[in-house]
Parts: structure tokens; sequence; C-alpha cells
């Protein structure tokens, strides 16, 4: 089935924000399983906060998206803090990547000068969230660890990239190289596209910087993928994520008029 993107838009006062997750399912069944996390995410944001709308995207072959506007205030009953408090939470897949997330929208009373004050009807709230999630086969998008670390022989001035072995890598790939440096004192370690394969094992790089890698360091094949969330873990600390406008907000300059010369 196709991968869809499925996302939940909440605004506080004068700020918004989104929550992005993923579930192999067609679009219908997508939208269903955002839906039903609403009454589990609203009972973690204070009074005055809201859910407003909700949609899924196809994004894996990329395809159609269906949104939803709702209005859902937050039913924990506690007075709001600044929308940007957020909760740092922990995800692990079912192949064991993990992966940081900030919940926003954290109510005054969980934040005591800067640190998580917990509360047993709160927790079990922020446990009921995620454990929906997990039971509804949320996933998170990550790079594929399959992909095996291939040692870098050499690099060239033009890109060219000499391995060890004969990874099978194919034009329009992506490499990332760890730990190389170049004649410059430059760190790489950064995704470059394969434009050619002279060989089994020398590949041409698109967007090589200038300078030649002198300590050899690793590369791997980039391929993101999903994996489904089996668990889940409360650091109990208290940062600080950004967040935006509310959303429905018009969007762009504010027009000006222009004065014609005579």
């Amino acid at each position: 089935m196709p991968i869809h993107r499925v996302t939940m838009f909440m605004t506080q006062g004068s700020a918004g924000w989104s929550e992005s997750w993923y579930v192999d399912a067609e679009i219908g069944a997508a939208i269903s399983a955002i839906k039903a996390q609403v009454p589990l995410r609203r009972a973690l944001l204070a009074t005055g906060a809201l859910v407003v709308g909700l949609r899924a995207s196809q994004v894996d072959p990329p395809g159609f998206s269906l949104v939803e506007t709702t209005s859902n205030i937050g039913s924990s009953g506690l007075a709001p803090d600044t929308p940007f408090q957020s909760l740092l939470l922990r995800f692990d897949t079912n192949e064991g990547q993990r992966r940081r997330f900030q919940l926003r929208g954290l109510p005054d009373a969980r934040c005591v000068d800067g640190v998580y004050s917990p509360q047993t009807t709160y927790d079990l709230a922020l446990q009921t969230w995620q454990q929906g999630m997990v039971a509804r086969t949320f996933a998170l998008r990550v790079v594929n660890l399959a992909h095996p670390v291939v040692p870098v022989a050499s690099v060239s001035t033009t890109g060219l990239m000499t391995v060890s072995g004969t990874p099978g890598w194919t034009a329009g790939q992506t490499v990332k190289l760890y730990r190389t440096q170049n004649t410059l004192g430059q760190n790489v370690s950064f995704p470059f596209v394969i434009a050619s394969v002279p060989t089994a094992s020398t590949f041409q790089l698109i967007g090589w910087p200038a300078g030649e890698i002198v300590s050899k360091g690793n590369a791997r094949r980039r391929e993101y993928v999903y994996r489904e969330i089996v668990d889940f873990f409360n650091t109990k600390r208290v940062t600080s994520r950004r967040v935006g406008r509310p959303f429905g907000l018009p969007v762009g300059r504010r027009r000006r008029l222009r004065t014609l010369p005579a």
C-alpha cells in the first residue's frame, strides 16, 4: 500500500504548529487513523489550545492529499504556558532506530521553573496517546541501516570516488560520506548523488567540492524507509521548539502600491 504522511494542525493564541507521522494505508484509512488520535492529543493540550485541522498526503509514491478542518479544544483542563514549551520524548522503531520528538503546547502546570512536573493523570494521558500511535501502526521516516558501510579508498578532485569492494551502487542513487577530510582540511560528511559508474568500485559524484580526500573514511548508500513505532520513552525534560503563525492566515508579503512615474 502507499505511504501517507498524516499531519495534525494545532493553534494556541497567536501561535500554530503541526505534528506529522507516517502510515502504510490507503488515504481513507490514513485520515481515519490521525482522526482517531485527536481525542488523545486533546487530553495533552491546555485550555484554549485547539486542534484545527488534519491532513493525509500520499508521499511514497507521490499522490493526492486529503484535508479536513476541525475545532477540538484542549481537554486537559490546565492553563496554558507559552506554546513553544515542549516535553522531550523518544520513539523507537521495530528495527532499532530512535527519534527524538518535542511535544509542544505543554500546559503551565507541567512546567515548573523550566523543569517537567509529573502528574499521574497527565502522565497516563501521555502514555495513552503514545500507545494509540503504536496501535495504529504510525511510523517514522528513517535512514535504512540495512545498507552496509563501505570503506572509501580515495576521491579525486573531480569527484571520482574509489571504494573497497563492489557495493553495487547505481547512477542516481545517493551515498553519504562519513569521517572524510579533503586536502583543504575541510570535513566532508555530506550526501552526494552518483552521476555515473565507470567501474564496479568507482563512482562519479555530483557536486563534489574543491580538494581531494586524504583520510579514507566510509560511505553508505542513503535511502529513507518507513518503520513502525513500537516503543516510547518520556525523558521528562522540558525544551523549547519554535512555533509559527496560526493556520488560515494569509501568507506571503503584504502588497505595496507603487506610484507610476509621471
